[in-house]
């Protein structure tokens, strides 16, 4: 009986895990995203000589 229960609640604490790991790994991937935009609007503007550039800077504003 004690085995079973133990058997269980090992099943009910891995699938939590996974679940954990799943929103993890997607708000990794969001913050990557968002990084990655940030990266090419740095360079971007860097190549504009600094000028604030409207295009660029619009999509991100949302």
């Amino acid at each position: 009986m004690k085995g079973n229960f133990m058997d269980k609640a090992l099943k009910f604490l891995k699938s939590k895990q996974k679940q954990y790991l799943k929103k993890a790994a997607n708000v990794n991937n969001k913050l990557n995203i968002r990084e990655w935009s940030q990266n090419i609007l740095n360079a971007a503007l860097d190549q504009a000589g600094g000028k604030n550039l409207f295009i660029l800077l619009f999509p991100y504003r949302h």
